[in-house]
């Protein structure tokens, strides 16, 4: 009796264990890399995709500076994905903030209940695959595939951004018009400059902090350790003088914008959309 009862246990957890495995395997689809961009194949830009729910797309960060984009591909056939030159990152706690159509700095008013209402706003993006442009690569159908991405944090006082906290991608424009913001997201997906540069000048930029304030701002050590600064002074002078190299690059392009349009082939685009 000893013993069949002892077999009907080990069978009864085997089949509780499959039954884990499959709805684990279920529940999520297994990423791969991207792939190359098909020939013939029209190329269609992340975030018409995200809007017509083709595709999902979900960041998941590994820390302030770095994560994966996930992208599920919702077609019964192979699409080509073109990337925003930049985009921001929102913790899902935090997107009721674009449903007040606020703009930039205006979040710094609830930055006091910041680690209540979720991680830090984060932007970037994935490196350039050539000079042309933003990366196009092909998901197969039903597939998801893994796009590295670099970022930076934009609200100062809020949690940093870690791998179990859920996040979404929208547009720049959706968190700030400011045009050296996105000039500034466009070099840290392209890995331009150092990240703590980079890091300055996107608080200075997102969370109007002083550069008084970067100075004063110190990272605790535990263990008893005496705090460090958060930049150093050569590292606050390069960003400084990051920040005022994107404004006026920011003003540059503003200037010629209509010197030289871009062919969009939107037919194409619209019949992928169609599918």
């Amino acid at each position: 009796m000893a013993i069949t009862r002892v077999l009907k246990f080990r069978m009864l957890f085997a089949g509780l264990m499959l039954a884990s495995l499959v709805t684990s395997s279920d529940a999520g689809k297994p990423a791969i890399p991207a792939q190359k961009a098909i020939d013939g194949l029209p190329v269609v830009p992340l975030f018409e995709l995200l809007k017509a729910e083709q595709i999902d797309a979900r960041l998941v960060h590994k820390n302030e500076s770095s994560g994966n984009l996930f992208v599920d591909n919702k077609f019964q056939k192979s699409i080509n994905v073109q990337m925003p030159e930049a985009f921001v990152g929102v913790h899902v706690l935090n997107q009721g903030f674009f449903d007040n159509q606020n703009q930039n700095n205006q979040n710094q008013n609830s930055q006091s209940g910041g680690q209540s209402q979720g991680g830090q706003t984060t932007g970037g993006g994935a490196s350039n695959s050539s000079q042309n442009g933003p990366a196009i690569f092909s998901v197969p159908p039903g597939k998801v595939v893994r796009i590295p991405v670099k970022t930076v944090c934009l609200e100062h006082g809020r949690p940093t951004p870690a791998s179990r906290m859920e996040y979404r991608i929208f547009k720049v424009e959706r968190f700030s018009k400011d045009p050296a913001l996105f000039e500034l997201l466009t070099a840290v997906a392209n890995e331009k400059h150092s990240q703590k540069v980079a890091q300055a000048a996107a608080w200075y930029m997102a969370s109007d902090k002083s550069w008084k304030q970067l100075a004063a701002m110190r990272f605790r050590r535990s263990g008893g350790l005496p705090d460090r600064p958060e930049f150093t002074q050569s590292q606050l002078v390069s960003a400084r003088k990051l920040a005022g190299n994107l404004q006026m690059l920011a003003e540059a392009k503003s200037r010629s914008k209509n010197s030289s349009p871009v062919a969009e082939t939107v037919v194409a685009r619209r019949e992928v959309l169609a599918r």
